[in-house]
């Protein structure tokens, strides 16, 4: 069974799968999943041909799985990324959506590369044998990713063993695993509200922000509503844009240059990238492809996000084309290009 083929052309990117015309497409999934009942799968149009149907999935501006793993996989990460596969699991058995018509595979699973929001392709067919599977594509994950050495990771073979017990694991228990490791940063976040006027991230609590003087009202929205994953419901990577803000704690943050090792050091909340040295931060000499504005990295509160700035050869997110004046959240270890230049992302 082919798994389709992802086709590009400009900046659309969409996903095809053909089935034959004497299978039979089930109506009432189709309209669950294009209606919104379950907002990690991806929508889709019905083409019928006189020799076959097509499913034809916008995968625009997605990551699959696989790309996501080109970058070191944090525990934060990872918990997010589990997490956002079982949230699917979950939503498809509320909605009476078989999961064994997902194609469970990393270079099918899509993720919004600003959110780390999860999305599966689902098939509609009655019958249909996908021939993958939930463990085989989280064994492949585990081992193919690359784990930071500044964190213990022993949670991955406590994983492993869960994956492992018995014939069929327990979703169960991956769920109360995956909140286990996540709780400290659920803690924290549930601990911090939003500045209305600037966006500064205070303590729950807090009666005026210590950056702009604003007053904090009670019930304020919550910072973990902001950088949650699993919060947006739209099917389009976006990410809202907001105004960077000096955080009152300081976090270094820098580029590695892959072809010469210097090290850049992001110390400004807006910080220009491009080869003409009178409006960049950081100047790529030498270099025709890149151009006079290319790219800026942005600080919100040490949340840092690269936005392209029209360039005419484009920048790149571990791999991946980024549309123009679109923030990507950066995350440890992330792969840039501006153009045919190379940098890695660090944070400390």
């Amino acid at each position: 069974m082919s798994l389709g083929n992802i086709t590009k052309q400009s900046q659309t990117a969409q996903l095809v799968i053909k089935i034959k015309n004497d299978q039979q497409v089930n109506e009432r999934e189709i309209y669950a999943i294009n209606s919104g009942q379950v907002s990690g799968l991806m929508h889709f149009d019905v083409i019928k041909k006189r020799k076959c149907i097509k499913l034809v999935y916008d995968v625009s501006g997605y990551t699959t799985l696989r790309g996501i793993l080109k970058s070191p996989l944090t525990k934060d990460l990872f918990a997010k990324i589990i997490d956002g596969i079982l949230s699917n699991i979950r939503e498809m058995n509320t909605a009476y959506l078989n999961s064994d018509y997902v194609l469970m595979d990393l270079n099918r699973v899509m993720v919004n590369p600003s959110t780390r929001k999860v999305y599966f392709i689902y098939i509609p067919v009655q019958s249909f044998d996908t021939q993958t599977d939930l463990k085989s594509m989280l064994m492949e994950m585990i081992s193919l990713a690359n784990y930071p050495p500044y964190e213990d990771n022993s949670y991955v073979r406590e994983f492993i063993g869960i994956l492992n017990e018995g014939i069929n694991f327990s979703i169960f228990r991956l769920e109360e695993f995956i909140k286990q490791i996540s709780a400290p940063f659920d803690v924290e976040m549930q601990s911090k509200v939003i500045c209305p006027r600037c966006n500064n991230v205070v303590a729950s609590g807090t009666n005026y922000c210590n950056q702009c003087g604003a007053k904090i009202t009670i019930g304020q929205k919550r910072e973990a509503s902001m950088f949650n994953p699993a919060a947006g419901k739209s099917s389009i990577p976006q990410v809202e844009r907001r105004t960077p803000v000096q955080s009152a704690v300081g976090s270094r943050a820098y580029l590695l240059r892959r072809n010469t090792g210097e090290k850049i050091s992001i110390d400004k909340t807006v910080f220009m990238i491009g080869k003409d040295d009178r409006y960049s931060d950081y100047c790529i000499k030498g270099n025709t492809a890149v151009s006079r504005q290319h790219a800026e990295i942005l600080n919100y509160n040490n949340h840092f996000f690269v936005v392209d700035k029209k360039s005419t050869n484009k920048t790149f997110f571990n791999g991946q084309e980024i549309m123009p004046e679109t923030q990507i959240e950066l995350f440890n270890g992330a792969i840039l290009k501006f153009a045919n230049e190379e940098f890695v992302f660090f944070s400390e």
